[in-house]
């Protein structure tokens, strides 16, 4: 979040170099999302839908991607499908793909998964949930993202009421 002026030095180094590519069209969940992020020593490339986070994910290496299925032009599935079918295509290293959505039916996680889709983040959202699942998925020490999720919360707590 730009104009806070608190501790960063606090913050872990690793997680300032990831490269975390966002899909979501509505401009609240991307305030939401880059709000968590940044409090949590992160930055996101936003993108609106998922033809953009499959152009994205083509120009440039993502350590994570953070996918909304309902989007206008391609939705987060189809997205993801793409994603995949390019990685086998050139050999590329499967990039995490996070479904973040607020349809967290057993049916459709089902359908989530069977897509690529490695983990679901149900909305709404929370830094601490979110951070979690980004840890797991990267395979790095949960207690990174968890101590990152803490400073997060801790911060928005004033902003939050």
């Amino acid at each position: 979040m730009s104009g806070y002026s608190g501790d960063d030095a606090a913050l872990p180094i690793q997680s300032q170099a990831l490269r975390v590519l966002c899909a979501e069209d509505n401009p609240t969940n991307q305030k939401v999302l880059k709000v968590f992020l940044e409090m949590a020593g992160l930055t996101c490339t936003m993108v609106e839908n998922g033809a953009e986070a499959v152009a994205a994910w083509r120009r440039e290496t993502w350590d994570i991607v953070l996918m909304d299925i309902q989007m206008p032009v391609m939705d987060g599935l189809t997205a993801t499908q793409h994603i995949r079918a390019l990685e086998s295509e050139t050999g590329r290293a499967r990039t995490p793909i996070l479904a973040v959505t607020a349809n967290d039916a057993p049916d459709r996680v089902a359908a989530y998964l069977a897509a690529g889709i490695d983990a679901i983040v149900s909305k709404p959202l929370t830094a601490t949930t979110l951070l979690a699942e980004m840890g797991a998925a990267l395979d790095t020490p949960v207690d990174l993202f968890a101590r990152n999720a803490t400073l997060a919360e801790a911060r928005l707590a004033p902003v939050q009421g």
